[in-house]
């Protein structure tokens, strides 16, 4: 199944996949681009949870200590971790992240990749700028599509926006 979703949107993400597994889909993993697969099993009511791990970090420490919290390690797809938890199992903790900072720290973290992003476009129009004035179709061509992934970045800076606010209220 294909479906996408930005850096940002990873609550509707998980949304997604909880609701997949109730009606009897369990994800296994992506393929490709945003190419979700999954398995058939029983309808289920599962938890869904996905985290970035900084490259600093230790992975294999990482896992055992959300596996020790009784979340299941499903799949790793760039820097994004995939956990899933029995709603069953309901030991009053059903998410990875219980407080108001550990919730802003992930948020930052899935901002991180769009802004830098955004930063290096900005960079190139401005050297395309500099250097040819945007005097050939390629360079307009170019501008245009930087134009596009600049809208695409902006629009990204602005759920996160949205996603602080509503997770400051709560």
């Amino acid at each position: 199944m294909h479906r996408f979703f930005s850096m940002v949107d990873f609550l509707e993400e998980e949304s997604f996949l909880e609701k997949q597994h109730q009606n009897g889909w369990r994800f296994v993993e992506i393929k490709g681009l945003n190419t979700y697969v999954f398995e058939e099993t029983r309808q289920e009511d599962y938890v869904y949870q996905l985290d970035i791990l900084e490259e600093t970090s230790d992975e294999e420490t990482y896992i055992a200590m959300c596996q020790d919290y009784g979340w299941e390690y499903v799949f790793k797809y760039n820097h994004w971790y995939y956990f899933r938890k029995p709603k069953k199992d309901n030991d009053g903790d059903l998410t990875l992240f219980s407080d108001t900072t550990s919730k802003l720290n992930r948020a930052k973290k899935s901002i991180k990749f769009p802004t830098l992003y955004g930063l290096v476009l900005l960079f190139l129009v401005f050297a395309i700028f500099v250097k040819t004035g945007f005097q050939t179709w390629a360079d307009k061509f170019l501008l245009m599509v930087c134009i596009l992934a600049l809208v695409i970045v902006g629009t990204q800076l602005l759920k996160y926006r949205q996603l602080v606010k509503k997770i400051k209220e709560g």
